[in-house]
């Protein structure tokens, strides 16, 4: 046995979780069937999920990191880690970048402020011992704590510990009206939460302004060492001679509260929106210092991600065997049983691919459950007495929630809809991330579609059209063909209109349902009918089969210009997976009555 795995045994007795070792970095492993609500609450959409869905299945450390670490040292890092992913409350952390944002304060700084406590919370927990210790220099030495409210958290963090604060008696007196509150919360984690944002917060966030306000100093400062072209050469072009020898004065002191008050009165004679484009810079600028900060504080198992306007999200995992240099619980058959003949790179592409849509799949999944007809619904009236009773309409028994009762079957169970998916592949799909989203697209729908037992078919189209799975073949017979989609050649809308408007009308006919076509182009055709006639083809194809096209951008234009109010255009490609969610679903609303 190896040293990782004695500490990894060690560490599964202790907490009860599976635990792996890798070389490939952290990572932590959801059941899939929880992965949707945790997602949730970790965005912040559900206050309160059960237990079980918020303990992860196990999680994978970086061994990498404890070649050197004694084992001891290992187990406390991992211990930490682990006991971070079981107790903190990833709702707080969204919950509170929102109530800072609506303040008009950016929500990275909130990450940095509750991340701290976390991680004094847990070292609290196991009385600071010599290991804590060590994690904390490690840390520290990690990060540049060059703005105020970083310094006030890294010195914070430092008190807890007994450390010897840094000697900035602004930041001290800080420490001094707050640490009563830290100890406060520490004794009541229940009400953690409510006090750091009632009685911290209101300190901090003067501390948060004041970083803001030397940050726009430096960036003023730093046009007198070299032009920026933006903003700053306008502003200085603005001031006096007297106030930018003032400005050239201070470059290199230590910019403190009172040169920023000076600074902010002598920029008052430059225009308003040019102080307010300059302060936007900040705004990016210090997010991005945020960030640097508050990485080594957050689970290192859990992804996190920026989202617009500086809100942290993490992106939950679940546990798949592609995750840990060991096999997990129950991971190797349910690779082999979705991805058929696939070779162990288009295995493993699948897997990747798969996991990437997971959340929006199986809530996708969900609301179209709700939809679907019940077994119960497919049965109508109660023909329990009477003369004229036909003994052969009741000879269907079912159970039902109010007992058993005897009821005629009046409707089928089978949806009365199918769906034919049009993508294209010509060469110009190969720009950007547009081929990538177009495949994870056909394999959401493919997956949710296939469980739920609703007919669809996929055809390609470039200068040619192609059935790439029909109405009948399964899924993953040609999952395969979907991994090996090539971009090439021009693009004929027109014709694959008409291929595809041919094989709808004849599996209408066949199968009396009916149908939706979803159509993917990223541009304008290049072949065939052109604009002005597609769109008076499209019109005439509404009138038998309802129609959703999408593009992305600009470049998407030209569908809008074709199929008008039937047509969707994106901002960015990566909502592409998401926009076949909810065209699916909002389809089938429309045609599925309960």
């Amino acid at each position: 046995m190896t040293k990782f795995d004695q500490i990894s045994a060690i560490l599964e007795r202790e907490y009860d979780i599976e635990v792996k070792h890798s070389q490939e970095g952290w990572g932590c492993g959801y059941d899939p069937k929880y992965v949707p609500i945790v997602d949730m609450w970790a965005k912040g959409e559900v206050e309160d999920i059960p237990v079980l869905a918020r303990i992860p299945e196990g999680i994978v450390y970086n061994a990498s990191e404890f070649l050197r670490a004694s084992q001891e040292q290992a187990i406390s890092d991992i211990g930490h880690e682990i006991r971070y992913i079981l107790s903190t409350n990833l709702f707080l952390f969204r919950i509170g970048q929102r109530e800072v944002f609506r303040a008009g304060y950016d929500p990275t700084c909130f990450v940095c402020l509750y991340s701290i406590f976390e991680n004094i919370r847990l070292d609290n927990d196991i009385n600071f011992n010599a290991h804590a210790k060590r994690r904390l220099l490690s840390k520290l030495n990690a990060i540049k704590s060059k703005y105020p409210h970083h310094i006030y958290l890294a010195n914070m963090y430092k008190s807890f510990y007994q450390e010897q604060l840094d000697n900035i008696k602004s930041i001290e007196k800080y420490i001094l009206d707050t640490k009563k509150y830290f100890e406060e919360a520490l004794k009541d984690q229940k009400e953690a939460y409510n006090i750091l944002i009632e009685s911290v917060w209101p300190r901090y966030r003067h501390l948060v302004e004041l970083s803001q306000d030397i940050r726009l100093t430096e960036l003023i400062l730093k046009e007198f060492d070299k032009h920026s072209g933006r903003i700053t050469t306008d502003i200085i072009g603005k001031l006096k001679d007297e106030d930018i020898t003032f400005l050239n004065s201070i470059r290199k002191a230590n910019i403190d509260q009172d040169i920023t008050e000076k600074v902010k009165a002598l920029l008052k004679q430059v225009p308003e929106w040019m102080i307010a484009y300059a302060k936007q810079i900040v705004k990016m600028e210090m997010i991005e210092q945020d960030a640097l900060f508050f990485r080594e504080f957050l689970p290192k198992t859990l992804e996190a991600d920026i989202e617009h306007r500086g809100f942290l999200s993490f992106i939950i995992k679940p546990w798949e065997e592609s995750m840990s240099s060991g096999s997990s619980k129950g991971s190797s058959e349910g690779s082999n049983s979705k991805s058929g003949s696939l070779s162990k790179d288009q295995t493993k592409a699948y897997q990747d691919l798969k996991n990437s849509i997971l959340a929006v799949s199986e809530i996708l999944k969900r609301n179209i459950s709700n939809i679907l007809p019940t077994e119960e619904d497919a049965f109508e009236g109660r023909y329990t007495t009477g003369k004229y009773i036909n003994p052969l309409a009741l000879a269907t028994e079912i159970k039902t929630k109010s007992g058993r009762i005897f009821m005629r079957k009046n409707k089928g169970e089978h949806v009365n809809v199918f769906f034919s998916f049009l993508l294209d592949i010509s060469s110009s799909m190969r720009k950007q991330d547009k081929l990538i989203n177009a495949i994870k697209s056909l394999i959401l729908i493919s997956e949710v579609l296939s469980d739920l037992g609703i007919d669809f078919s996929i055809e390609l189209f470039n200068e040619e059209c192609y059935i790439l799975k029909d109405f009948m073949t399964p899924y993953q017979s040609v999952l395969s063909n979907i991994l090996n989609i090539s971009p090439k050649k021009s693009t004929n809308l027109g014709l694959a209109l008409e291929e595809t408007k041919k094989r709808i009308e004849l599996y209408k006919q066949k199968t009396h349902k009916k149908g939706v076509l979803v159509l993917f182009s990223d541009g304008e055709p290049t072949k065939g009918m052109k604009k002005e006639d597609l769109n008076t083809y499209v019109n005439l194809i509404k009138l038998e089969i309802p129609i959703v096209a999408i593009g992305v951008g600009l470049d998407g234009m030209p569908i809008k210009e074709i199929f008008g109010s039937n047509a969707i255009i994106l901002k960015s490609i990566n909502n592409l997976p998401i926009t076949f969610a909810r065209i699916v679903e909002h389809q089938l609303r429309k045609f599925v009555k309960r």
